[in-house]
């Protein structure tokens, strides 16, 4: 049973720096994608789309690292039915990226996303 349930809100995170070698050409669209399609299996490669110091702040968590923030997302998929992510928005500049999200499940649905 699922016992947390996901309402919807907006994050920010700083997910990539200049410099960092897997930066690609374009590394916020990497970031959007892995979390427009985020599953506990993405959750391995989650250093492909964050620096090693990057960091994450939510309205429950502020954390730095990658193992932290695998963490979040990991007990996010043992508490929540069906979590995903509609993404508002993305803005960078050449150090640092952040998305603004809407965070959906089975209990709340994505009635927001269509707003």
């Amino acid at each position: 049973m699922k016992l947390l349930r996901l309402l919807p809100y907006r994050l920010q995170f700083a997910a990539v720096r200049r410099g960092d070698r897997r930066m690609s050409a374009d590394p916020v669209g990497r970031v959007r994608a892995f979390f427009e399609s985020i599953s506990p299996d993405a959750l391995g490669r989650i250093d492909e789309v964050y620096a090693a110091d990057a960091w994450f702040k939510d309205p429950f968590n502020e954390v730095r690292g990658i193992e932290a923030i695998r963490r979040i997302f990991s007990h996010m998929f043992e508490q929540v039915d069906s979590p995903r992510f509609v993404v508002r928005e993305d803005r960078a500049d050449d150090r640092q990226a952040f998305l603004t999200w809407t965070s959906c499940s089975a209990a709340n649905g994505c009635a927001e996303a269509s707003r």
